[in-house]
């Protein structure tokens, strides 16, 4: 878990799933189930790699090809699992810092005071709207 300097919150359980969101506690970028997804007006969009042919130049240099992405819209049943998901882990979080001081748990508070990030973090979550709003975009 961490904080951007303008208060963006991150939140990774372990590699996956993986939660950010922008200044105003709206969830922008989701890494989970080993899939990606940005926040694209107020949904939530798949990330996926586009196959690209590799050209060669005359010369029989390989020329770099530019990264493509493309966007499908998940499901609601898809979106409710994330969110859900989601929901859990900022519950479990809640309940171990609200019971136990930081020092106590498996993880380094690194960079800040530890109660202090504590208060933060449990301040960030109690802040949080029940219903999690999605950003209208990946950015912060």
């Amino acid at each position: 878990m961490g904080f951007r300097s303008a208060g963006a919150f991150s939140l990774y359980c372990d590699q996956d799933p993986v939660f950010q969101f922008n200044a105003h506690s709206e969830l922008r970028r989701v890494f989970f189930q080993g899939r990606k997804l940005k926040a694209a007006q107020g949904s939530l969009v798949e990330l996926t790699r586009r196959n690209q042919a590799i050209s060669e130049s005359p010369e029989g240099k390989t020329a770099a090809q530019p990264l493509m992405l493309s966007e499908t819209s998940i499901g609601e049943e898809q979106r409710k699992l994330i969110l859900d998901d989601l929901k859990h882990w900022l519950q479990l979080i809640q309940a171990c810092l609200q019971t136990e001081p930081v020092a106590q748990h498996q993880f380094a508070c690194v960079g800040a005071d530890a109660q202090a990030f504590q208060k933060k973090v449990l301040t960030w979550i109690q802040k949080c709207p029940s219903r999690q709003i999605i950003a209208d975009g990946p950015g912060l």
